[in-house]
C-alpha cells in the first residue's frame, strides 16, 4: 500500500503501527467530499429555491459527516443536523458553514482542502461561499508581536523597579542623614533611634529640656544659698586648692 507521501507501507513487512497514521489521513480525506455536499446543498436550499430534492441531498451528506463533527463539537454537530435535516423549517448556510470551519482542526483537515463554492458564470465565489483561511503566516506574525510586546513590556517593568529601587534608596539616604543631623542637635541623653514614633520623639525632646533647665535652676538656688550662708560655691576644682576660708564674715 502506498502512503499520502508516496512511500510504501506493507502489513505484511510487519509495520501494522506505520499504517495507523496513513488510515487516520485517509478517514480525514474522506470527510472533505461529505463536507463540500453539505456546504453546496445548503447554499442552494437558501439562496437557490433548493426543493426536496436539494434539501435530500444536502441531509445525505450531512449524515456522513455527521458523527466525526459530533466527536469534535456535539454543538456544532446540532447546528449542521438542525439546519440540514429533512423537515427542517429553514437552512442558514452560514451557520452550517461556520459550524464546519470552527472544527477544521479536530477534523485534521483545512480551509484550503474544503475550499468554497465557486460559480462558473461570475468566475468567483459564490457570495458568502468563499474559502475560509487557514490563518498562515498572518498567525505567525500575531506571535511575534505578541512576544516582542511581552519583551518589551518586561523590560519596561524591569527599568521601572529600578528606578523605584533606586529612588527608594535615595530617600532612605537622605533620610537616615537628616535622623543623624537632628540626632547631633538633641539633648544629651535623647536618642533617636530607640524611639518610634515623632510624638515619642518630641516627649523625650521636651523631656530632656525640661531637665536641662531643671538642673541649671537648680544649681542656681544652691549658688544662692552658699552665698548667704557664707561660703563660695563649690567647684569641681575645688578639692586641688590650698586650703582656705571663704567665710564672708572674715573678710
Amino acid at each position: 500500500m502506498a502512503g499520502l507521501d508516496g512511500r510504501v507501507v506493507s502489513p505484511s513487512l510487519g509495520n501494522c503501527a506505520k499504517l495507523r497514521p496513513v488510515l487516520e489521513r485517509i478517514k480525514s480525506r474522506m470527510r472533505i467530499p461529505l463536507i463540500q455536499g453539505t456546504l453546496r446543498y445548503a447554499y442552494k436550499v437558501q439562496f437557490m429555491g433548493g426543493t426536496l430534492k436539494e434539501k435530500a441531498e444536502g441531509y445525505t451528506f450531512a449524515a456522513g459527516v455527521l458523527p466525526s463533527l459530533h466527536a469534535c463539537s456535539p454543538g456544532d454537530a446540532e447546528i449542521v443536523l438542525a439546519n440540514m435535516r429533512q423537515g427542517a423549517p429553514e437552512t442558514d448556510q452560514a451557520a452550517v458553514k461556520a459550524a464546519f470551519e470552527r472544527n477544521y482542526g479536530c477534523l485534521n483537515i483545512s480551509c484550503a482542502d474544503v475550499g468554497g463554492l465557486w460559480a462558473t458564470g461570475i468566475d468567483d465565489y459564490y457570495d458568502g461561499a468563499e474559502p475560509c483561511s487557514d490563518g498562515g503566516d498572518s498567525s505567525k506574525v500575531s506571535t511575534a508581536m505578541i512576544v516582542c510586546v511581552a519583551l518589551a513590556s518586561a523590560f519596561v517593568c524591569a527599568g521601572i523597579l529600578a528606578g523605584v529601587n533606586c529612588l527608594r534608596r535615595e530617600h532612605c539616604k537622605e533620610h537616615c542623614q537628616s535622623r543623624e543631623r537632628t540626632q547631633r542637635s538633641m539633648p544629651c541623653g535623647v536618642n533617636l533611634t530607640a524611639l518610634s514614633t515623632a510624638e515619642d520623639a518630641a516627649a523625650a525632646v521636651r523631656n530632656a529640656l525640661e531637665k536641662q533647665k531643671a538642673d541649671a535652676e537648680a544649681r542656681r538656688e544652691a549658688a544662692k544659698v552658699s552665698v548667704v550662708e557664707g561660703r563660695a560655691p563649690s567647684h569641681p576644682l575645688e578639692s586641688l586648692l590650698p586650703a582656705a576660708d571663704f567665710s564672708l564674715s572674715k573678710v
